[in-house]
């Protein structure tokens, strides 16, 4: 009985245990770049989405269609009157009388007249859409959050005539994108809701 090829034979068989462990390592390996990488387009559509629901609030909560200076800011008796608080469209049933507004529409479409404006981040996309009639309005636009335009958020505010009519509710979704190409493949969307 002869023994020749045996060490041959067995150094196959140790580098093909060796051969599949290294590929085994490499799989393991490849699985957790592709997953730590789609957990950081994760964070970054999420935090996106976030300043656009932040950027919003702030338009909504911090600043007044009534300038001090207009003469519908006061009242009769020459006290300010701090009239409905943001930019943002909200239905045409709304008592707009009490705004000092002598038509509806200059309520739905408050963001086209004159001067207003508003930004977030470091350009807006396309500007904004308002939409309106008596029961909701809706007031969208996009914004990028870097300079090379890469990760940007689309944000829609809308108000709705509350139950007892005195006022509106609103509701604010953003939605956030590691990356504005649609095409993108590995292109990630995480979004938010704020109602109050």
């Amino acid at each position: 009985m002869t023994k020749k090829g045996f060490v041959l034979a067995f150094s196959l068989l140790i580098s093909s245990i060796v051969l599949a462990l290294a590929l085994g390592i490499f799989n393991i390996l490849l699985k957790q770049i592709v997953l730590t990488s789609s957990a950081r387009d994760s964070q970054i559509a999420f935090y996106a989405a976030d300043a656009g629901a932040e950027c919003a609030l702030y338009w909504d909560t911090h600043t007044s269609r009534t300038t001090v200076n207009s003469p519908e800011a006061f009242d009769i008796n020459g006290n300010y009157v701090y009239s409905y608080r943001g930019i943002f469209a909200i239905p045409t049933s709304y008592p707009d009388t009490l705004l000092g507004y002598p038509n509806s529409k200059s309520v739905a479409d408050y963001l086209n007249q004159g001067d207003t404006t508003f930004s977030c981040g470091f350009s807006m996309r396309g500007g904004h859409l308002t939409t309106g009639d008596a029961d909701l309005a809706t007031t969208e636009f996009e914004f990028n959050l870097t300079s090379d335009e890469k990760v940007c958020a689309r944000v829609i505010i809308e108000k709705g005539t509350n139950i007892d009519g005195t006022g509106f509710d609103t509701r604010i979704r953003s939605r956030g994108y590691n990356d504005c190409d649609v095409n993108n493949a590995r292109r990630v969307e995480r979004a938010i809701e704020v109602r109050y």
